[in-house]
């Protein structure tokens, strides 16, 4: 019988990311160890070779995460390591190199506010031009266009010891990006005739976009064109864009979806993928799409959508949010639009006519972390024999919340002794193995897990986004990071499979 309480405590090497291993520590006034979140084990980064570790997390930062995956790499990145230890080979001991990466990682993700807070962990007197610069373009996406510029402006006229100008490439192109935010496109046009001749070699995806934005020329635009806040308020501009959103950060999404200058279905393309929350869901799924063709898929999802909001009958209704969520699943988009699903189920009353509908209803309130909401839907799965396999998922899912029923694992066996193998398989999956409290007693596994815990963690996250070990993957993040961020990875893998 499987207990309620589906994932066992964790062990007690693994407790808050505990450790015994000795180190040395970090200099106390190092900005490598400064962060917002205290925690038990300051040595969460040691023993991976620095190169390693930079690496990962710059690979991190470009990842496509979900957002329970996002929501524990934040937390990691977040942690006060005051008393960290790092053996000689990560050599990173002498400069900001790790906070800094730190901060880029986080930066890449959309995570502003929590990179300002970083920062603001930084005394005066230790806060370099590489990390003003991280705060100017944090400010700018953030859309605090005057503290980020006058930032920028400063940046640009920075000066080496002799009093001689000091030319840097990304403050520069920023400076552009600045004119472009308020809308002062004739300094724009001069900052970029200076950027020339400044730096003459600059990248191509730069200039080809200054050169169609500024200066109107007729150019192509690289077919795998990568953007990045320097450019990205050159390219909003660009009339009929085209992007390969799949090379994009989550940072250069964000952006795009909240600048008014990008084209409408663009925005909202963005916006669906990145995680936002309701009120920015709901923002977006009300813009008016007049004049766009019926074929389009962002389209039809929106105007189903506003189509749900105006019908007051709620069997017609019913079968708009069976289209709707067609509509979502055609382009795997339950997870990021989890918050707009479950405040749509929020307006229908579960009834056995719409069972149908159940599973998807357990889904969006397990993703939003209300079992209240979904006890109802879960219901009329129970004791219908034909939606075996949704009751279970669904019991899953409410197992991760500390919900279910108690008798499932007697109905899973009754179900895979008649069920497909594939089908049995994939909820079995997700179930912990029998010792899943247990880790090996090899002295040398329990030191790779203790000393290089963060980056490990870092490398399970990026397996479940590439879609590789995932099981391997999902069972060490259970074992090391706390529970509430497993079980929401979790609940997202059920949902994903």
């Amino acid at each position: 019988m499987l207990i309620i309480g589906f994932f066992s405590l964790l062990p007690a090497w693994a407790q808050d990311f505990k450790s015994e291993v000795a180190v040395e520590s970090l200099p106390e006034l190092s900005a490598n160890v400064l962060g917002t979140i205290p925690t038990k084990n300051p040595r969460l980064w040691s023993g991976t070779p620095a190169d390693k570790l930079l690496e990962t997390l710059e690979k991190t930062g470009k990842a496509n995460l979900s957002p329970a995956a996002r929501a524990l790499v934040t937390y990691l990145l977040q942690l006060d390591i005051t008393g960290a230890g790092f053996n000689d080979s990560q050599n990173i001991l002498q400069s900001d190199q790790f906070f800094v990466a730190r901060l880029k990682t986080l930066e890449r993700q959309g995570e502003w506010d929590i990179v300002l807070n970083l920062i603001e962990k930084v005394p005066e007197t230790e806060i370099t031009n590489e990390i003003k610069q991280i705060k100017a373009t944090v400010l700018l996406m953030k859309g605090l266009v005057k503290e980020a510029c006058q930032l920028q402006e400063e940046l640009a006229e920075t000066k080496n010891e002799n009093g001689e100008a000091v030319s840097n490439i990304e403050a520069d192109k920023m400076l552009i990006s600045c004119f472009l935010a308020k809308e002062e496109k004739d300094k724009a046009v001069l900052a970029y005739d200076v950027f020339q001749d400044a730096h003459p070699d600059a990248d191509s995806d730069f200039t080809a976009l200054a050169d169609m934005t500024l200066r109107e020329l007729p150019v192509e635009l690289p077919e795998n064109l990568v953007l990045s806040p320097s450019n990205v308020y050159l390219y909003a501009s660009v009339k009929n864009p085209t992007l390969n959103i799949a090379l994009q950060t989550r940072e250069v999404k964000k952006i795009l979806s909240d600048l008014p200058a990008t084209d409408i279905i663009l925005r909202i393309r963005l916006g669906e993928q990145i995680g936002l929350d309701l009120t920015e869901l709901q923002r977006l799924y009300r813009l008016p799409l007049l004049n766009l063709p019926t074929d389009n898929a962002v389209a039809q999802r929106v105007q189903t959508y506003q189509q749900i909001q105006a019908e007051t009958d709620a069997s017609k209704k019913a079968a708009l949010i069976s289209k709707w969520l067609n509509l979502i699943q055609k382009d795997n988009l339950f997870v990021p639009l989890a918050p707009l699903i479950a405040e749509t189920f929020h307006q229908l009353e579960a009834d056995e006519k719409y069972i149908d509908l159940a599973l998807y209803a357990v889904q969006a309130f397990a993703l939003t972390k209300n079992p209240a909401a979904a006890e109802p839907w879960f219901e009329l799965l129970e004791d219908n024999d034909l939606y075996q396999q949704h009751y279970l998922t669904a019991s899953l899912l409410l197992q991760t919340l500390g919900s279910g029923p108690r008798d499932f694992q007697e109905r899973l066996d009754y179900y895979c002794s008649y069920a497909k193998p594939i089908d049995c398989a994939r909820l079995k999956r997700f179930l912990p193995e029998e010792n899943d409290d247990e880790i090996s007693s090899s002295e040398k596994e329990k030191t790779n897990l203790t000393t290089q815990l963060g980056e490990s963690l870092l490398n399970a996250v990026l397996n479940i986004a590439d879609g590789k070990d995932v099981k391997d993957s999902y069972t060490f993040i259970q074992k090391a990071a706390r529970p509430v961020q497993g079980r929401a990875l979790l609940r997202e893998g059920i949902i994903s499979q």
